[in-house]
Order: structure tokens, then C-alpha cells, then sequence
């Protein structure tokens, strides 16, 4: 039964950027932060903030700019400080790890690494089965050692 008031009426939902504020959303630089830590043959690349649609392509660029050294043999993805992953970050991610844009290049050893309770990683990596094909190290140390 209605009440006085008449029928309820239902507004649609104003969906606000996840990070920012009125005028918009945060700057790139606000959102991702990537760091680049060579040791010896090997690159970490470590990952912090958000990967989605918008900052995907940083995160794609940084990794392939750490898979361009001649001799690089292992490239770790510490993804541990990673607050928010969306499809198109697992999408370069899974790029990355599987060689999908290498060419005819010798490509070096790609590791991901996200810590056990890193559950923003690890429930979709778990829930789209790419456990058996990148496997998350539980650390930084873990993968190198791998």
C-alpha cells in the first residue's frame, strides 16, 4: 500500500570517480606509482595504487621499458602495494607474463608477486585461474629466488 507521501520514486546513482574530488578525477601521478629497482640481472618493477583503464598504459609502458634491457633476465612485478586492480591491468599484466607481445625475442623470466592477504590481487588472479599460469610469489624475495 502506498502512503501519503505517493509512490517512491528512484534516482539514478551518481557514480564519482574513485579517487579526486568534484572537479574531477585525480591526476595520473595522484593514482600510480612505479618504481624501477635493477638488481643484477634482474629488474623489480614494483607497482603502488591503482590499475585500471586509466593508468594501465603507465604500468604497460614501464614493464615493457624494463623488458627492453639487453641483458635483463628477470623482471619481478611486486604488485603488494596495489590498491584497486581492474580487468585492463590484469590484461597487461597477463601480457607481460606470457610473452603475448614479444616477438621473436628472447624473453626473459617474468614473476608476479602479491603477498597471501593482498587480497585485491589475489582473489581475481584466484577467481580467472592464472595461478597455473603466472604464479604470485609471496614476495619480492620468493620470486628472485624462484
Amino acid at each position: 500500500m502506498l502512503g501519503d507521501a505517493g509512490p517512491t520514486r528512484y534516482l539514478p546513482a551518481v557514480i564519482s570517480p574513485r579517487s579526486g574530488d568534484a572537479d574531477g578525477p585525480a591526476p595520473l601521478d595522484e593514482l600510480i606509482r612505479l618504481t624501477t629497482t635493477p638488481i643484477g640481472s634482474a629488474v623489480v618493477v614494483t607497482v603502488a595504487g591503482e590499475v585500471d583503464l586509466r593508468t594501465a598504459p603507465r604500468v604497460a609502458a614501464a614493464l615493457q621499458d624494463a623488458l627492453a634491457s639487453a641483458e635483463l633476465r628477470l623482471l619481478v612485478v611486486d604488485l603488494s602495494e596495489v590498491t584497486f586492480l581492474g580487468s585492463s591491468g590484469i590484461a597487461v599484466l597477463v601480457d607481460v607474463g606470457t610473452g603475448a607481445h614479444s616477438g621473436d625475442r628472447a624473453r626473459p623470466l617474468v614473476r608476479m608477486v602479491a603477498p597471501p592477504g593482498q587480497h585485491v590481487v589475489t582473489r581475481p588472479w584466484a577467481a580467472m585461474n592464472l595461478t597455473t599460469v603466472l604464479p604470485l610469489h609471496p614476495d619480492v624475495g620468493a620470486a628472485l629466488d624462484a
